[in-house]
């Protein structure tokens, strides 16, 4: 099970660092896991596998697929989006405000990125 984790990790370029300071899963209880002395507590878990864009069941080997509802592009946006603290800091932000303000601040998010690129000189569509 704990190599599943770590081949995701590998895959993504992380390590039980980053993976502590974007999910606050301890390295202790990570590397308590990886000895085979103790499994992550479900909360744990749901983080780690949140954070890594898989579901609980692969993460734990009992799902041969990440996430079979995900597509090809979903997977790679997930992917990329791993690599980089600061997209998932600002996913984690966007998803603490209150629900009715969410599709506001992604519309105004979205927007100053566009224009961000056109002023680069850069398609916001490729």
């Amino acid at each position: 099970m704990y190599e599943i984790y770590e081949q995701l990790c590998k895959e993504r370029g992380l390590t039980n660092y980053k993976v502590w300071k974007a999910t606050g899963v301890s390295q202790s209880s990570l590397s308590e896991w990886k000895k085979g002395n103790s499994m992550p507590k479900y909360e744990s878990m749901r983080k780690i596998s949140d954070f890594l864009g898989v579901t609980i069941d692969y993460l734990l080997g009992k799902d041969p697929k990440p996430d079979p509802s995900m597509d090809h592009q979903l997977q790679q946006a997930v992917k990329a989006l791993s690599k980089n603290k600061e997209l998932v800091v600002l996913c984690r932000k966007v998803e603490s405000a209150p629900p009715d303000k969410r599709d506001q601040i992604t519309r105004m998010l979205c927007e100053s990125v566009d224009n961000y690129l056109r002023l680069m000189g850069i398609d916001p569509e490729q």
